[in-house]
């Protein structure tokens, strides 16, 4: 009888180290899936990846950064330079259009509008040639101003398109930095699957030994188990 308890024993432990075994090469099995598809994914990451390190990309980010500050320092000071030559344009615009009033209404005047003296003849003349010199003055003032903020808008032009590539090649550099932070996290991952494998194949090598030598000894315990019965049997007779 005790003989008989030890083999339904064996063949218990037998069947439970069989569902072992099962249970981990099932487990084993989706690790190596696991890991296929991380290895994918780190492909897929760094297949358009203009930068070789996330260290990289940082460097590439700060230079960026300092170049977008200078270019939008020199925006700063077009835009300046703009405005100043708008109001000086302004500004002649006013002067002229008083020059041209004093022109039309000159006949009119009784009062010079320079030395406040009775208006003669000589101050008609001499009015007269003050508001024309003063009209060349103002629209040779336009004239500069106009070619100074021509130049000045394609200057701020190039620079704000500059300043667009710039950003978009910052978000770029954003992006790529992302995208090696993301395939580090998984080659750390995989590297732990790949520790979590080498450690499953070996408690699955031995699990195996033993389930091996347990079948050996589970046929010897059916031969032994046969005998018992049949003297059983021949007993009971």
């Amino acid at each position: 009888e005790e003989q008989k308890n030890k083999i339904y024993s064996s063949k218990s432990e037998l069947n439970y180290l069989k569902e072992r075994v099962k249970n981990e090469e099932l487990r084993l099995n989706k690790l190596h899936i696991e890991s296929d598809s991380l290895i994918k994914q780190i492909e897929e990451l760094s297949r358009d990846l203009k930068h070789e390190s996330e260290e990289k990309c940082i460097k590439e980010n700060s230079k960026i950064n300092k170049e977008i500050e200078n270019i939008q320092k020199e925006l700063v000071k077009r835009l300046d330079i703009i405005l100043h030559h708008n109001k000086t344009i302004s500004s002649a615009d006013t002067h002229i259009q008083n020059a041209e009033n004093t022109l039309k209404k000159i006949s009119e005047i009784d009062i010079c509008p320079l030395c406040k003296n009775k208006m003669t003849s000589e101050h008609i003349f001499h009015v007269t040639k003050e508001s024309k010199d003063r009209i060349s003055e103002f629209i040779s003032k336009i004239k500069d101003s106009k070619s100074e903020l021509e130049k000045h808008s394609l200057e701020k032009n190039s620079l704000e398109i500059g300043l667009a590539k710039l950003k978009e090649n910052l978000n770029e550099v954003g992006r790529e930095m992302l995208s090696h932070k993301f395939s580090l996290e998984k080659q750390n991952y995989i590297k732990k699957i790949v520790e979590e494998i080498k450690l499953l194949d070996k408690n699955l090598n031995e699990l195996k030994k033993k389930r091996k030598s347990l079948e050996h000894n589970q046929l010897n315990h059916s031969a032994i188990l046969e005998q018992y019965n049949a003297k059983i049997h021949e007993i009971e007779e």
